[in-house]
């Protein structure tokens, strides 16, 4: 039905800037549509990884740190790049 596809498209890989939407925002995103994937955010200098299943973080690293530093990290990210898949 045509009311299926942005539930379709909303599962697709996607990526962007994250000047255009800050950390905080991107996971708020993700949590609400319940999303399972590996949000990848890259801010010049340290890789971190968001493991989501259903909307909850499963596994979350940035640099160095993992846990709850690293989410914090993710969190207040304003510049970089990002990519859910």
């Amino acid at each position: 039905a045509l009311g299926e596809a942005p539930v379709e498209a909303a599962a697709a890989p996607f990526e962007g800037d994250l000047s255009q939407t800050s950390g905080s925002d991107l996971l708020r995103q993700l949590i609400e549509k319940r999303a399972t994937g590996v949000l990848t955010v890259f801010d010049g200098t340290q890789t971190g990884e968001v493991v989501l299943k259903e909307g909850q973080s499963t596994q979350v690293t940035f640099g160095r740190t993992t846990g709850r530093p690293a989410l914090t990290s993710v969190v207040r990210l304003r510049r970089g790049s990002f990519r859910f898949r």
